[in-house]
């Protein structure tokens, strides 16, 4: 009776994991749609931040082993001013679901071939990133655990009016090879650093290392 039992419950377990994964892999692209998340991520952004998103999103792709496919043509963000925060373009990004079960983000694979980042800091100190995030009385609490990228270029601008310095970063790759939360990195990124008077320094980082 016991070894009846016993196949029972592992019959059952099969069957609806069977049926969770067949869920997963036909009936989450029919209804996560482009449409339906460039409107789930732009109220995600109204409820969290005072920014502005522009976006264009891709059809999902789902894999049997519970990682999801999945970008967007290009995304905007922007200030209250209009002023770019973010933007980025042919992005792609594969990440695993089961990790964020225990509040872990795996993230594959991550590609854009560009990507523009802004940061200014005024005379108070104030970033402008941090300006546009609402007061939250939830904490987000997830960590990174795994993560791979390559970005074909990328500008980083930052305006400093604290101390009136202006930094630009102009690269013509960056990339994550590997990386394991606490224990391992390996990147390499090459381009310029550009500072005032359009003095151009040129940059060709490569790193590998075990984490703490």
């Amino acid at each position: 009776m016991r070894i009846r039992k016993s196949v029972r419950i592992i019959l059952i377990s099969f069957i609806l994991f069977a049926i969770l994964d067949c869920a997963f892999l036909f009936m989450l692209p029919v209804f996560l749609t482009a449409s339906v998340q460039e409107y789930m991520i732009k109220q995600l952004v109204s409820l969290k931040t005072t920014a502005k998103i522009d976006l264009s999103m891709r059809p999902i792709k789902t894999f049997s082993d519970f990682s999801i496919q999945g970008g967007a043509n290009y995304i905007n963000l922007k200030d209250k001013n209009d002023e770019i925060i973010f933007s980025g373009q042919d992005i792609d990004i594969k990440a695993s679901v089961l990790p964020l079960i225990f509040k872990r983000i795996s993230v594959n694979n991550f590609n854009t071939k560009k990507l523009i980042l802004n940061i200014e800091r005024d005379k108070d100190g104030q970033y402008n990133i941090s300006k546009i995030f609402k007061k939250q009385k939830n904490k987000f609490d997830y960590s990174l655990s795994k993560f791979n990228c390559n970005i074909e270029n990328y500008e980083i601008g930052f305006i400093d009016e604290l101390n009136e310095k202006t930094v630009f970063l102009k690269g013509d790759y960056f990339r994550v090879n590997r990386f394991v939360s606490k224990k391992f990195v390996d990147l390499d990124t090459s381009g310029v650093i550009i500072t005032a008077g359009e003095n151009q320094t040129p940059f060709n980082i490569k790193f590998a290392s075990e984490l703490p």
